[in-house]
């Protein structure tokens, strides 16, 4: 995904309906044409011990 805000920014954007499932999808297809604009997170999960 094209991240163009600081998270804190688009969260309110996602809150009040500024930023819609539309937008979201438009710069996940922005990032898929240019990677190199982007960033990647990954984690690894485990099962909690009992």
């Amino acid at each position: 995904m094209l991240k163009i805000l600081a998270d804190f920014q688009l969260d309110r954007l996602i809150g009040d309906g500024t930023l819609q499932q539309a937008h979201i999808d438009g710069l996940y297809r922005l990032g898929l044409e240019y990677p190199d604009l982007c960033g990647a997170l990954y984690s690894v999960c485990r099962p909690r011990d009992p």
